[in-house]
This record gives C-alpha cells, structure tokens and sequence, in this order.
C-alpha cells in the first residue's frame, strides 16, 4: 500500500511539472526588458508629442505586431517556446544588451523613421522566430494585400497560421547545443557580446566582421547638433535616452547595419555636425602605435596635410556657442556674426 501510495505521488509530481512547463531559464533577466517593452508601448512616444499609438490586438487598425510580440517575448506566460532551453536565454539577454539609445529605423514613403527601440525590436523577431514559421505561399492562409503589397498568414479568428519554421537568429553559439550556451551564460556579461562598444551585441551589428572589427557607430541627433554637454554626456556614457529627454541616439536598420549619412567623413553624422562641409571630428591628435590615423578628422582644408590650427578646430568646437562649428564660422567669437573677417 505504501509503495503504491508513492506511485501515486511520484505521478502527480510529475502531472504537475508537465502543467507548469518549464521554468523560464531568463527569468530574473526579464524585469527589466519588460519595463523597456511597457514603456514604448504605454509611456509616451520619445519622438513626438502625445501617446504611443502600439495596440496589440490582432485585426485592430492600429495593431503593431513589432509590440505584440515583444511583449509576448518578456511575459512569463508565454514562455516556453519550444525547448526550454538555456539558449533561449542566452537570445534573450542578448537583446537586452542593446543600448537605450539604439534605435531601429523603417523607411516610410522614402523617408527614414525612427521606429523602435532595438531591444524591443529584437525580442519581437525572437519571439517570431521561436514560434512562428514563415508566412509564405505555402500557408493555407497566405494573402497579400492588393495595396501595401504586405503579406499576412492570418485565420478569420485572428490566428497566424504558418508554414515552415523559421531559422535562428544566433547562429554562434548554435541554438539547442545546451551546454554549449550553459558556458556562455556562466560567464554573459554584454560587454563580451559587443566588440565595438556601439550598444550593438555582434550578433546583430551589421557592420561587425568576425565579431573583431571595431566600427563604433556614430550617434545621430534630434533637433540639430549637440552642444559640449551632450557630447560629453554621451562619451562619458551617461548621455540620457530619448525617453529622458536626450537627442542623441544610434540608429540601425532592421539588420543592425549603421544609417548615419556623413558627408564630410569625420566620423560626425551630418545630424549631429556643426560643420558639415569640413572635417572637425573627434581625437585627432590621438596618437596609436605612433602614428596619427584619426588626423583626417581634421583635415578642414582637405589637403591631407594636418596643422595644430586644424585640430584645434576640431572636436566640434563651437567658442561662441551659435551652433555653427568653428571650422565653418567666419566669425567664430560672434554669436551674431556680425564682425568682419
């Protein structure tokens, strides 16, 4: 009686593990995505005035599917997708490695949107890879709007109904290899997924080659060049994110490939710039392995040869704050421009 009194509780322990699923192995790292997520889809949109327009409901006019299923990715509820497995976790912390100020854009009737945050991004095309397949001629479902030319794989009860998986997103270290992600966890801190200190986990920077090449992304600016306090701001790392008021922030496209334009090369964007028909970059006197390879930031005359007179007009300064670099200021003590040069 005894031994089949444990039977029967060994059954309803294992009854109730198979109910509740497995446990989300990312658990305490999702606190603060989720307040990420809450605070695009809810708090006020960073960019204009007014609320964030991001319904999550299926079939709505307004449904974002971007934050439907981020915040599908961050609710324990929704977890597992398929495997349970510490890779997940490893996908998940990932995104959560994306700076607050990077930001993918989406191009609108030609014109280049600032659209989400990339955290929020990449959790949604996790979270659509984990458990969607591909939306394609295959599904029973399969439609293509006569209009927008997008393609949908939705059922008349507002379900997608898909074909084929999807591939992973992380191909290193290979998804459902759990060891292999169990020793990367052991030791995941952001900065070991980061070569280049843009806020971009390799992963997903487009402009990484073997996760070495360092390729920092210029930061571009809302509302026309920065001044010295914003600049230092964000070199010093603490530049606020466009939720706290900032205007500066790294823009990406959907493959994490840099968008910044930089017409005169200084490694300045032209939203940011002060003076952007001539060099007036950053650290061009920085000296690495003897030689002067950031020189060219300065180069405001374009002879390739730099003087001090060059550098000193560099680093964006600006003596009389006009917003009006001092490489392009004829009268760069002048705020009115008045004087006579």
């Amino acid at each position: 009686m005894n031994r089949t009194f444990a039977l029967w509780l060994l059954l309803g322990v294992l009854a109730a593990s198979f109910a509740a699923g497995c446990k989300n192995p990312c658990e305490d790292k999702l606190a603060d995505l989720r307040a990420q997520v809450d605070r695009f889809v809810k708090d006020k949109d960073p960019l204009t005035e007014g609320e964030q327009t991001c319904s999550t409901t299926v079939g709505a006019t307004d449904y974002d599917e971007i934050c439907d299923l981020a915040e599908r990715a961050v609710e324990s509820s929704r977890w597992p997708f398929f495997d349970c497995s510490t890779c997940d976790a490893l996908e998940i912390s990932l995104c959560g490695c994306f700076g607050p100020n990077v930001w993918v854009i989406e191009t609108v009737n030609g014109t280049a949107v600032l659209r989400y945050p990339a955290a929020l991004y990449c959790l949604a095309n996790y979270y659509r890879m984990r458990t969607y397949g591909e939306c394609d001629e295959t599904s029973p479902f399969y439609k293509v709007d006569p209009n927008t030319k997008a393609e949908s794989c939705y059922d008349a009860q507002g379900n997608r109904v898909e074909a084929k998986p999807k591939e992973p997103l992380i191909k290193q270290p290979t998804l459902l290899l759990t060891n292999t992600c169990d020793s990367q966890l052991d030791i995941f801190v952001c900065s070991a997924f980061d070569a280049d200190f843009d806020g971009i986990p390799d992963q997903y920077d487009g402009t990484q080659a073997g996760q070495s090449v360092k390729t920092r992304e210029p930061p571009q600016c809302l509302h026309g060049p920065p001044g010295a306090v914003a600049w230092d701001a964000w070199f010093s790392g603490k530049a606020p994110s466009l939720f706290d008021g900032g205007v500066m922030y790294v823009a990406i496209d959907g493959t994490g490939s840099p968008t910044a334009a930089d017409g005169d090369g200084d490694e300045v964007s032209d939203s940011c710039d002060n003076c952007p028909q001539h060099p007036n970059g950053f650290e061009c006197e920085k000296v690495i392995d003897g030689q002067t390879p950031l020189a060219k930031h300065c180069d405001v005359n374009g002879d390739s040869v730099v003087s001090p007179a060059e550098i000193a007009l560099g680093a964006q300064k600006d003596r009389d704050d006009d917003g009006l670099g001092d490489a392009c200021d004829s009268c760069p003590d002048d705020p009115a421009n008045l004087c006579t040069p």
